[in-house]
């Protein structure tokens, strides 16, 4: 009950805090160098909902406290929010894409997407490529839900493999998987409207400006995803070449007996390909903007904000 108390406490400051950034900052803090009155209280709702984040608040309340806050200062009106709420505007665009994370988070669609990847036809009898569709469902499981989440399931997926196919939990594959997920768990870096990955990308602009060059949101997302499965791909091989680590208990490893799975439906239901269709579609979105022409036919009318917006409201 004591620690209940706490966690509660700890949530509701938390939150407090968030909501004071994003409602006084902008008051108290006077503008600076090109910054306009308007936009120190911008950055006061930024850091609100970033404090609101990273301190496992409510992340959809926080979101709905900042399109109020954009309300309040003015920022922008009722119909032109809803106008505009998936165009250039980065800190509009943050607080909604991060609602749509947590409502795939909470529909548990990453649970039944890691398990049709770990017991697809491609891993039965292939420890290698086990290893790979485990790193693989590791990191889009990162990628959607993020953080504790993440190393709560997949931890706890290692622990049970290792429990089903006798291992020991000294033994040099428990070691080498342990990691592996925890570099596949990077994929929380994969969505280019986060905040870190913002800041990032407007560092190398400016850094790539001078020369005429640009580099963007789609850019940033086609690079994380390749790499890091190149990088995590060699990472298997390498297990099994080089550092000799057992797989072969893998090759009769049946999905259905670990724990960890054993309570995850087999298929999606309604809400969770609502929720996946959501965020996909608007990723598939960008990334095909990164590719096609500006001087192509359509270009205009198919790269409005507008169009994007019928693309993620498309899922009824």
């Amino acid at each position: 009950m004591t620690k209940q108390r706490k966690i509660n406490s700890t949530y509701a400051i938390v939150m407090v805090i968030g909501l004071a950034f994003m409602l006084l900052f902008g008051y108290l803090v006077k503008p600076f160098s090109t910054v306009t009155v308007t936009g120190v209280k911008m950055l006061g709702v930024l850091i609100g909902l970033i404090i609101i984040t990273c301190f496992n608040g409510d992340l959809l309340s926080g979101s709905l406290m900042a399109l109020l806050a954009t309300l309040f200062h003015g920022y922008y009106d009722i119909s032109g929010l809803l106008s505009e709420w998936l165009g250039s505007v980065f800190t509009v665009q943050l607080v909604f894409c991060g609602a749509l994370c947590l409502a795939l988070r909470d529909s548990g669609a990453m649970n039944v997407l890691a398990k049709k990847l770990l017991s697809s036809k491609l891993c039965r009898g292939r420890p290698v490529m086990t290893m790979v569709m485990l790193f693989l469902a590791t990191y889009v499981a990162a990628a959607f839900i993020g953080g504790p989440p993440v190393y709560i399931l997949f931890f706890g997926l290692v622990e049970s493999i290792r429990d089903v196919c006798g291992y020991d939990k000294d033994d040099p594959f428990v070691k080498w998987t342990l990691l592996g997920v925890y570099i596949a768990a990077t994929g929380i870096f994969f969505f280019a409207f986060k905040t870190p990955q913002v800041m990032t990308i407007a560092l190398i602009n400016s850094a790539m400006e001078p020369f005429g060059r640009t580099f963007n949101e789609g850019t940033w997302m086609l690079c994380m995803f390749s790499i890091t499965m190149i990088y995590l791909i060699v990472y298997t091989i390498l297990m099994k070449t080089v550092y000799r680590v057992n797989m072969e208990p893998l090759k009769s490893l049946d999905f259905n007996e670990i724990e960890a799975m054993r309570n995850t439906p087999d298929h999606f239901n309604r809400d969770q390909i609502i929720s996946l269709a959501m965020i996909i579609i608007p990723v598939i979105y960008i990334l095909i903007g990164t590719v096609y022409p500006k001087e192509a036919p359509g270009r205009y009318s198919w790269a409005t904000p507008g169009f994007g917006y019928l693309c993620v409201q498309s899922a009824p």
